[in-house]
């Protein structure tokens, strides 16, 4: 556009630096109300995006050393038992039952889920792992077997909560050693020992033959002959309380 006044042509000259800063502010107002309707866009948008929570799994406590004195596990019999007890959860986990109660002693399967692997899976894997779990583990007592108390809590990545362990199931897991191969005692059953003690008193022969050890209690197998011509009367005037469940062989 050319303008031919000679008075405007002046006037414009005059007031050049009034109008570059006259049209700069409208430049500015013009990108700032842009910024502010686009801020306010996105301020109405429905929130439909999950956000991305950064969540720390627990780690497996690998100390070696026990709650309970004892002999503390070198570092690489400490990553078996650790391996050991977390393929057994993933097998839960996954519900693979007979994978699962395969790692188990044969003491732990006759003493705790009576030899039936249906029984384990009712009344532990479908009890406990109704979603996915995960562990921590402490050393709990390092003597002729390695005992782990064990904390079953909600699997935190899969679940997307944050689990404290305070809501935790708490559970003691035994290592024990089969011919080379290493199996599990779970439920609070630490193991069988085998005693072999004997003693005889006004002819009558007792022989504790082994004891089941669980965390709350213990359990023997006691014989008892009676080598005398008397009855054996049980005496229940006693302030211990026995509870006795005869075996017997014909």
């Amino acid at each position: 556009m050319i303008i031919k006044n000679s008075n405007i042509r002046r006037s414009i000259y005059e007031n050049r630096y009034v109008i570059f800063v006259v049209i700069f502010a409208i430049i500015l107002a013009l990108y700032l109300i842009r910024f502010l309707n686009e801020n306010a866009k996105e301020k109405l948008k429905p929130k439909n995006e999950i956000q991305n929570v950064a969540v720390t799994q627990p780690k497996v406590d690998t100390s070696t050393k026990p709650v309970i004195s004892g002999t503390e596990v070198n570092k690489e019999q400490q990553e078996n038992n650790t391996k050991l007890i977390e393929t057994f959860i993933t097998y839960c986990n996954n519900k693979e039952i007979e994978k699962a109660y395969a790692l188990l002693s044969d003491e732990c399967k006759e003493e705790v889920f009576s030899s039936n692997i249906q029984y384990f899976a009712k009344n532990y894997v479908e009890k406990i792992f109704t979603t996915k779990k995960m562990v921590t583990m402490q050393a709990w007592m390092n003597s002729y077997m390695n005992t782990y108390q064990v904390k079953i809590m909600e699997d935190m990545l899969s679940s997307g909560k944050i689990t404290s362990s305070e809501n935790a199931i708490e559970d003691y897991y035994t290592i024990v050693k089969k011919g080379t191969t290493n199996k599990l005692n779970i439920n609070g059953y630490i193991g069988k020992q085998q005693m072999d003690a004997k003693d005889q008193v006004n002819g009558i022969a007792i022989t504790v033959l082994c004891k089941d050890i669980y965390k709350e209690y213990e359990t023997y197998d006691v014989k008892i002959e009676n080598t005398s011509t008397h009855t054996i009367l049980l005496d229940t005037r006693g302030k211990s309380t026995f509870y006795l469940c005869s075996r017997i062989k014909r």
